[in-house]
């Protein structure tokens, strides 16, 4: 992964609520990338934002996919959840948003702890 630069951090802090189990993951550093729909508030987020989760991290990738489908094709599923696998996260992902916020659109964000970047 190309490293990311210092100079595109902003001072823009956004909190986030997350799962626990997905929390767990993201403070051991398992997880990498958080999936979300495509809401107003979620498209403002760019690369350099801090998204506090109570550890806080640093956004160094947005991307942007029409489907949930196209979305695990693309990415690597071991950065989402590592213990599961792709077809288990993108049945999990379906249940935790239904068909109609889908349609909304899927982003997903690339994180490195805050820490990693403050060197």
């Amino acid at each position: 992964m190309k490293e990311f630069d210092m100079a595109q951090k902003s001072n823009r802090v956004r909190t986030m609520r997350i799962y626990r189990r997905f929390y767990n993951m993201i403070e051991r550093d398992e997880k990498r990338i958080e999936v979300r729909v495509a809401y107003p508030s979620m498209r403002n987020i760019r690369a350099g934002d801090v998204i506090n989760v109570s550890c806080d991290r640093i956004v160094t990738r947005v991307a942007s996919y029409a489907t949930f489908k196209e979305m695990m094709d693309s990415e690597d599923p071991t950065k989402i959840n590592p213990h599961k696998s792709a077809v288990e996260q993108l049945d999990e992902i379906r249940q935790i948003f239904p068909p109609h916020k889908e349609r909304i659109g899927v982003l997903v964000f690339e994180f490195l702890p805050l820490r990693e970047v403050q060197r």
